[in-house]
């Protein structure tokens, strides 16, 4: 899908190699016009291999970890969804029989504005995610629960 106008690429889009293998790279794309998020791999002869349509708007930031289990998308519906591919991660989605549509794992709620930034470490256990509103929070990878709020000084709305 074509990119929305608009939108930051460099935070829409990332890349992660799984193993510390470049022929087991692959790309996580946000900010196209019809709110998806694409995964794609890197490598060989590359191709889209799943796009996820379930934010309502436009995808403006996406993280992966390092194992490429976790995948964290922001969006301007001021939500952010995190994807746990289980064990095998991302290369799972090449497997025979591997699930045609996953759904996220947590839907992260709790922001008044446009997700901006997303982080995911696999290592800590936590993400995070950040809004035009202000406020980044901490959430648990395992259940969703938001276990911090930091407020940017005298709580002013951040610019893109």
């Amino acid at each position: 899908p074509a990119f929305a106008p608009g939108v930051t690429i460099a935070r829409a889009v990332c890349l992660a190699a799984t193993d510390g293998q470049p022929s087991k790279a692959w790309l996580a794309s946000g900010g196209h016009w019809d709110g998806s998020l694409c995964l794609s791999t890197a490598h060989g002869g590359g191709g889209l291999r799943l796009r996820l349509a379930v934010h309502s708007e436009t995808v403006t930031c996406v993280a992966l970890s390092r194992c490429a289990r976790y995948v964290l998308s922001g969006s301007l519906d001021a939500t952010a969804l995190l994807w746990d591919f289980g064990r095998a991660g991302l290369a799972g989605l090449a497997a025979p029989g591997a699930e045609a549509s996953p759904r996220p794992s947590h839907v992260l709620r709790g922001h008044g504005g446009d997700v901006l930034c997303v982080a995911v470490s696999s290592v800590l256990r936590v993400c995070a995610v950040a809004s035009r509103d202000g406020h980044a929070c901490l959430y648990l990878l395992r259940d969703g629960r938001r276990v911090r709020t930091f407020t940017s000084p005298d709580a002013t709305p951040i610019d893109a």
